[in-house]
């Protein structure tokens, strides 16, 4: 019997999660080791953090998982023994928090609570707050501060990073999440030496699977389940924004049209990027030049809107010398916004994936080739329907 991990990620959580709630004889005497290698303001780690890996506590999950972490990521240690960290001081003070609360309170149960805590601060971009986690959580503030003052939080921080650095393999980004010993890579299957770790790849039977490799594929399969930031099972659909932060018709389609691809989860299928340089050119003396035309007029229309007059916003033709009509015939045309709405379309139409995509089976998604199609039919009909009329008359 023959299993395809993508097509049945589900049954094999459900499998091994009955199997090992039920059968003692399956019993998984040593956790799987669970290592996180991150920064405290790194806005991935942050995110994976808060929104992913709490998920281990629920259902019992953490009663087979030794979950360790190592707050230093991508810092670099100096010649002159100082850190310089990816996001600047605040990241490598907030790291020697993070570590100082490890060492004060080593039980994970004490600790990532308030890892918890200040990572959910940062996420929300308030991380200066974070001394409020103390008296949230009725955690002495002493331990703490003591650690960070008298330099054992430095220490700490130097013992991390050697363990980072002696990383095989080496680590290549933040989060870099470690499952017993073998990194968890952000390609779409694990590299070939690490299919004996989980022979699921080798489509060998299931009873053998079970019993040889529950621990580890148990807590794998879970966390490609909720496909965590690290790991995408499916081929994520590529979504690309080259803009101008002033241009009118950018700025729209971002607050206006962008958003939807967050809705239902349907960001989970696409990986945007945006490219803020659109229509600037850069001159010989290596500086550039941006297609600031339309500034003038926009901040006219803006200056009236910040005194309340924006009713008055057609004077800034006159003021500024510019044709009314070239504004308000586009204005008029609803020219650009069909592409703009069509967007989501083409997201759905490029997925190659086999998970259904939340958004693509809705009305606002239709393909334009089927709108096309419901237009031309709608025209047929309507052109039988005249032919009849002239033959009855």
């Amino acid at each position: 019997m023959e299993f395809s991990f993508q097509k049945n990620v589900i049954s094999y959580f459900l499998v091994c999660f009955l199997c090992f709630t039920q059968f003692s004889s399956i019993s998984c005497e040593k956790k799987v080791s669970l290592a996180l290698y991150y920064e405290s303001l790194c806005p991935y780690c942050s995110n994976f953090i808060v929104n992913y890996l709490p998920k281990i506590f629920k259902n019992g999950m953490i009663d087979i998982v030794d979950l360790k972490l190592v707050p230093w990521g991508n810092t670099k240690l100096q010649p002159d023994n100082t850190f310089k960290c990816q996001h600047g001081k605040a990241e490598c003070f907030l790291d020697i928090v993070e570590a100082c609360a490890i060492d004060a309170w080593p039980d994970l149960n004490e600790h990532f609570p308030f890892i918890y805590c200040a990572e959910s601060l940062v996420y929300h971009k308030n991380y200066t707050q974070w001394e409020t986690c103390f008296e949230k959580l009725n955690l002495k503030k002493k331990l703490v501060t003591d650690c960070v003052l008298s330099g054992r939080g430095k220490e700490l921080e130097l013992q991390y990073a050697a363990e980072t650095n002696a990383l095989q393999p080496p680590h290549k980004y933040v989060p870099w999440v470690v499952v017993d010993g073998q990194p968890l890579y952000d390609s779409n299957s694990i590299k070939v030496k690490d299919t004996k770790k989980y022979p699921i790849f080798h489509h060998l039977k299931m009873g053998f699977f079970l019993q040889k490799n529950l621990s580890s594929f148990f807590l794998f399969s879970l966390l490609c389940f909720i496909q965590f930031s690290s790991i995408s099972c499916e081929k994520k659909v590529s979504l690309a924004l080259y803009y101008e932060s002033l241009c009118p018709g950018c700025s729209n389609f971002i607050v206006n049209y962008l958003p939807k691809i967050f809705k239902n989860g349907m960001i989970d299928f696409v990986d945007l990027k945006l490219v803020p340089w659109g229509n600037t050119k850069i001159q010989p003396n290596n500086t550039f030049k941006c297609q600031n035309e339309h500034f003038p007029y926009i901040h006219c229309v803006e200056s009236l809107i910040y005194h309340k007059n924006y009713t008055q916003w057609e004077t800034c033709f006159e003021k500024l010398n510019l044709k009314k009509k070239l504004v308000t015939d586009c204005v008029g045309s609803d020219r650009g916004k069909e592409d703009y709405r069509e967007f989501i379309s083409y997201i759905c139409k490029a997925y190659k994936g086999t998970a259904p995509i939340p958004g693509c089976s809705s009305s606002n998604s239709l393909s334009f080739s089927s709108k096309l199609s419901t237009i031309s039919s709608t025209i047929t009909s309507f052109v039988e329907q005249r032919v009849k009329l002239a033959a009855s008359a």
